[in-house]
């Protein structure tokens, strides 16, 4: 063996790697042939690139003298070797081992255990959503979409950063499983991969949509969207879209970027977009939609979106859209937005109460009532419901707000006694600023100034009237809609529809982890988020397939439960001198063999002590 220099250029930019190599004889005479890659050894002098070489062969023959200070260099080296011959030697079919032959049982050992189970079904469901298919349509090469399926996995099973997922890809099999070997893997590979995933998004997301859509039978008449915000820990100075904005997260030191979301009601991702951190929702909308439409014609369905995105510009922008076809739309909107007018002539109706399916066994349900009222002049609903379950969290945030709003205005007094404040236009504009900033409350405070001899005086007092009217209009609030064919019950589930895209973000920032995002440059820090959208598409799809079967587990559950089959490489020492290696996993246990037969992996009538096949 030796070490051999080898330079590349590209886009004039010269790249220098050294590998270790022997000579083979071929047909076509001696050839060199790769050993393994020991990377950038320019600070080492070249007198001592032999003297490794040989340490190397001395340690592979067994040789190594232990006392050697280079010994942990070695070392490294030749386990990265070792690495890639066991993994050479995996590839050999099972037929070229002898059906039989003589062994020691007490020579047989076991080694290299790995987890099996969840890589073994996020392999399945990558197959079974034709992912394969899908990347290379678009472009990538075979091992981008290998390295793809590994990223994933990671993001799914142990989600770890790009520097770490060599490491955890070691003591797993997603490696084998994805065909691609374990020796090739680094941080490097997998940052380059980043540059390639995210521009082409759009094509992926098309093509998923419509995979799932005839896999799983998927309705699409309501698209559910909204937004959230994934936080950075760090400057950031490399990433331009990365500001500070409106946390969801609680984290409004940090910068961030913001998430826009459509997702089905079965919960598939339709099509997400990324936004600066500064981004807001109602304005972000019509460009949301339009991204959207982009990759999936969503027109003539309905759209179901929060009262942040629900503003009155959006619903003049979603009127004006109303030819050829137009959408359909359902929306919150906060309650002091409804007229005079129709409050008057909804109060007339009747509450139609609307009956739940309990959820905790030994608990009631909570009640929930509708009124529904068609909107004069205009092919438009007004619905107010009434939810028990939300009447004590809005009297929560009403007495915070009257404590804040108290607190503030006691503050603006004190300006004034002590002289800060003294021009009375002035005052009354810190006054209205409270009530935009409390508007909940607001309505009920009656907040004067009166003149005194040689000073000015804040006085307050809430209006009862006022404040017995907010008060019955805890855990009520208000729905739009152009649905005129609707009846009470249908949008209230319709719009209750919007807890699922509530739960797919927290899938995103929970189980697999998708912030904090660490990532410097803006195309990297997105891809890393996309990333974690395409693991969401293989969870929802496991989780769809447990719910066909009447198991409402989460994917956490899920995974914990199959950690414990795992892999192993049995070493079978013969008596004629050779050593055999086969690689199995375990026998499934009940609770595997239960999970498998659920997800469609493995069929009816398999015995449940046949081993599954990797």
């Amino acid at each position: 063996m030796f070490v051999k220099k080898n330079i590349k250029r590209v886009k004039g930019k010269v790249y220098r790697q050294y590998l270790l190599v022997d000579s083979v004889r071929t047909p076509n005479g001696p050839r060199h042939r790769p050993v393994v890659s020991l990377g950038d050894m320019k600070p080492r002098p070249a007198k001592e690139w032999l003297k490794l070489a040989m340490k190397v062969e001395e340690s592979l023959a067994g040789q190594l003298n232990l006392f050697d200070k280079t010994n942990k260099e070695v070392l490294e080296i030749v386990e990265k070797i070792r690495k890639k011959r066991r993994f050479e030697d995996r590839k050999k079919e099972e037929k070229d081992i002898p059906k039989k032959i003589i062994v020691n049982p007490q020579d047989i050992e076991t080694t290299e255990h790995r987890e099996f189970g969840p890589s073994f079904v996020v392999s399945f469901f990558w197959d079974l959503l034709n992912f394969d298919n899908i990347l290379e349509g678009v472009g990538l090469s075979k091992d981008a979409v290998k390295l793809t399926l590994i990223t994933v996995a990671n993001r799914l099973i142990s989600p770890t950063s790009d520097l770490d997922t060599p490491n955890w890809a070691d003591r797993t099999a997603i490696c084998e499983l994805a065909g691609y070997p374990q020796s090739r893997l680094n941080d490097d590979k997998l940052y380059r991969l980043l540059d390639k995933l995210y521009p082409r998004r759009e094509g992926i997301e098309k093509a998923l949509y419509q995979q799932e859509m005839n896999l799983f039978n998927l309705e699409g008449s309501v698209v559910l969207i909204d937004f959230t915000s994934f936080y950075f820990e760090g400057t950031c100075k490399k990433n331009r879209k990365a500001k500070r904005g409106y946390s969801r997260d609680k984290r409004a030191d940090c910068k961030q970027l913001v998430l826009g979301a459509a997702i089905g009601k079965e919960g598939f991702p339709i099509a997400t977009e990324i936004f600066e951190g500064n981004a807001v929702d109602s304005p972000t909308f019509p460009w949301m939609l339009k991204k959207i439409n982009k990759r999936v014609d969503i027109k003539g369905r309905t759209l179901v979106f929060d009262r942040g995105i629900g503003t009155k510009k959006n619903i003049e922008f979603l009127r004006s859209q109303q030819q050829d076809k137009g959408y359909k739309w359902i929306m919150a909107s906060r309650y002091w937005e409804i007229s005079q007018e129709e409050e008057e002539e909804i109060e007339k109706f009747c509450w139609k109460e609307i009956p739940l399916t309990g959820k905790v066994a030994g608990k009631r349900d909570p009640k929930v009532k509708v009124k529904l009222l068609k909107v004069e002049g205009k092919e438009e609903l007004i619905s107010l419901v009434f939810s028990e379950g939300r009447e004590e969290k809005d009297r929560a945030i009403r007495k915070r707000q009257e404590k804040e709003m108290e607190e503030d205005i006691k503050g603006i007094s004190k300006r004034i006694e002590t002289g800060r404040l003294k021009d009375k236009d002035k005052i009354w504009q810190a006054v209205g600023r409270l009530r935009e900033r409390y508007l909940r409350v607001s309505r009920y405070y009656k907040v004067s100034i009166e003149e005194k001899e040689d000073y000015q005086e804040l006085s307050w007092s809430k209006d009862d009237e006022g404040l017995r009217k907010v008060q019955e209009m805890d855990g009520v609030y208000l729905l739009r809609t152009n649905k005129i064919d609707i009846d009470e019950e249908e949008i209230f589930r319709t719009y209750n529809l919007l807890s699922r895209i509530e739960n797919v973000f927290k899938d995103l920032k929970g189980p697999i982890k998708t912030h904090p995002n660490r990532h410097h440059r803006d195309d990297r820090s997105e891809t890393h988020i996309f990333q974690g959208i395409l693991a969401l598409h293989i969870m929802t799809a496991i989780e769809q397939r447990l719910k066909e079967c009447g198991d409402h587990r989460e994917w956490e559950t899920i995974r914990k439960a199959l950690s414990t089959h795992q892999t192993c490489l049995i070493v079978i020492p013969a008596t004629n001198g050779e050593t055999y290696n086969i690689r199995k996993p375990s026998k499934m246990e009940e609770e595997h063999y239960e999970i498998y037969h659920k997800l469609g992996i493995i069929k009816e009538d398999t015995p449940r002590g046949i081993p599954a096949k990797v």
